[in-house]
């Protein structure tokens, strides 16, 4: 009612410590608060010789106090707290607590990240199935408690017309041969509307037919200005006799049902309202016990979830994550193992796939190595073959001439025979350069690894080349001896001059030539630079440089550079360079101090 909505009043102790309270004289039950309902008599508390002591009884522990023979006093807990409601709050608590740690360590890592944030293929997965049932749970929720809250209303409405119901027929009984209601029955009719006040349980007030208010089972909110005395305006001008509204006073909303007033005649005689206020502790009430329910369920329902999920999770990642171990290892021209998998799902034909790709690479390497080879020997056959046929066109025309100057018994022979003897001999040295040529490139030759002392090897080389018929000058820097490196001297010798002799050759001959070498050192390595300032290499062929029968050079077979760069790259080292048209070019080689050598080479074996 109003006064119970209106008046502001502290909780007592009874209220703060949760305690229901009942006074036994005489073994009879004289008083009681709370909601426990206690027994009439005290035959269930059982006799002690202490004043104070406590009684077990239908499950509740109740304290007992006797001050005389005659008086007992019990005190005990409205709501009770099992061992399960503990367990279920700490959960809860831990839950919260958490989540909220989960959430602010993923807000951090995904701040530093700053936009290189990756989901993989799991925790969408995981997320997703969160997600959804958290989504699930907020909608029941808010449907459950839309409905909780839509279905107490209407049960009060109900009751409310109800209500209206029976205070219009009481009161036209009440006021069977009244014409008209006026401030001279007002207090009989407040007399007869606190009756009924108390029957029916609500509070009533009445209005004659100007609107103006003439009774009411609660007088003082009127009398105390906290409702206006008139009636509301939409019942007095409408044509409806029976309406609901809500109402307020300040903040407090309330549902207000009215109704007409009519004598035993059914002659309108004024107006009957009845407020209903709808208790938010019924609602409350009902909201908890949902939700105990609900809440344990979910729970319940948010552990099998993430345990599914995890395994869901494990059990479609590993597939997947061998398979990306796989491609990571899957290289051209080796064996590549297959992937084992006996489901018959779609990582199952991903699986397959995989398996047949990599059946085809094998068979697309092994053409292509053969077709690489094939085409390989087939270009070097066509350079030796060319090669090969320039001296062999002279050689054949002077044994021809020979042949006829001894036929006709020329006196010219001896001479012209010692002159084409040298000749011949000449150019079967070129063939045998060709023929050794083309042999150091098919095999490569065995490698003597030892320590080498570099300096010397390079001073030496050096020295040979300065007296050279180019007049190139060339300069060394750089210490002379006792730079060790581990590697074939022969073969190093040899890596020296093709070096030199390509920068020499690179130098036109109308322009002064110079070549600077260089050779420093540091604890792990030993470079060597070869600088000359001859014409450069085009752009064109920077990528080609080093791959076998490529030369820019009319005479030749291109296979200098790449039996250096073999040589090199067996010792562990490297050969780069550096270029730049018509202002030279600079070799640099990288040799390791200490370097376990390789034994084979698949590039020269193939």
């Amino acid at each position: 009612s109003f006064p119970n909505l209106l008046i502001a009043s502290s909780p007592d102790i009874q209220t703060q410590l949760n305690i229901a309270i009942a006074k036994y004289e005489r073994q009879k039950l004289v008083y009681s608060s709370g909601k426990v309902e206690f027994p009439l008599t005290s035959n269930w508390i059982s006799k002690h010789s202490s004043d104070f002591y406590s009684v077990v009884y239908n499950n509740r522990v109740h304290y007992i106090y006797v001050p005389n023979n005659k008086t007992q006093i019990v005190i005990t807990e409205q709501q009770q707290h099992d061992s399960t409601a503990y367990l279920f709050y700490f959960t809860y608590t831990f839950l919260s607590y958490f989540s909220i740690c989960c959430l602010i360590v993923w807000g951090f890592s995904l701040a530093r990240r700053q936009g290189s944030f990756h989901i993989g293929l799991t925790a969408k997965f995981q997320y997703a199935f969160i997600f959804l049932l958290i989504i699930s749970f907020l909608l029941i929720f808010y449907v459950s408690v839309n409905f909780i809250e839509k279905k107490y209303q209407e049960e009060q409405i109900a009751n409310l017309e109800n209500k209206k119901s029976y205070i219009q027929k009481a009161l036209q009984d009440m006021y069977y041969w009244n014409q008209d209601l006026t401030a001279q029955n007002m207090q009989t009719l407040n007399l007869d509307l606190q009756e009924l006040s108390y029957t029916y349980h609500t509070d009533i007030h009445v209005y004659n037919n100007r609107g103006v208010l003439v009774g009411s089972s609660q007088p003082i909110i009127f009398n105390k200005k906290l409702i206006s005395n008139r009636i509301a305006p939409m019942l007095f001008f409408t044509q409806k006799g029976n309406i609901n509204q809500y109402e307020h006073i300040g903040k407090l909303k309330y549902l207000t049902g009215y109704t007409d007033f009519y004598n035993g005649d059914y002659l309108q005689i004024g107006y009957i309202a009845v407020p209903q206020f709808f208790s938010q502790d019924e609602i409350r009430n009902e909201i908890e016990s949902f939700l105990a329910v609900i809440i344990h369920i979910y729970l319940i329902i948010i552990v099998l979830v993430i345990l599914v999920s995890l395994f869901i999770g494990k059990q479609l990642s590993a597939p997947l994550n061998m398979l990306e171990s796989k491609l990571k290892e899957m290289r051209l021209g080796r064996r590549n193992e297959k992937i084992d998998y006996l489901l018959n799902d779609e990582i199952g034909q991903l699986v397959l796939q995989y398996n047949r790709t990599i059946d085809e690479l094998e068979q697309s390497a092994t053409l292509l190595a053969k077709s690489e080879r094939e085409s390989a020997w087939k270009s070097m056959a066509r350079q030796v073959a060319h090669e090969i046929n320039n001296p062999l066109t002279p050689m054949k025309l002077t044994i021809q001439q020979l042949q006829r100057t001894k036929n006709m018994n020329d006196g010219r022979f001896d001479a012209y025979f010692e002159k084409s003897a040298v000749m011949l001999i000449e150019q079967i040295d070129n063939l045998s350069r060709i023929a050794g040529t083309f042999s150091d490139f098919a095999r490569m030759p065995e490698a003597n690894f030892e320590h080498v002392d570099v300096a010397a090897k390079l001073n030496s080389v050096v020295q040979l080349f300065i007296n050279n018929h180019e007049q190139v000058q060339i300069e060394c820097l750089g210490t002379e001896n006792n730079i060790f490196v581990f590697a074939d001297p022969e073969q190093l010798v040899q890596v020296f001059n093709n070096l030199l002799k390509n920068a020499i050759q690179a130098i036109p001959t109308q322009k002064k030539g110079r070549i600077n070498v260089s050779l420093q050192e540091n604890a792990q390595q030993v470079i060597i630079k070869i600088t000359d300032n001859g014409v450069g290499i085009i752009d064109e062929a920077h990528d080609k440089l080093f791959t076998p029968n490529f030369t820019t050079k009319t005479t030749g077979m291109g296979l200098g550079l790449a039996i250096s760069k073999n040589i090199v790259e067996l010792s562990g080292g490297t050969i780069s360079f550096e270029s730049k048209k018509n202002e030279g070019t600079t070799f640099t080689v990288i040799l390791p101090k200490e370097f376990l050598p390789k034994t084979t080479s698949a590039e020269f074996q193939d």
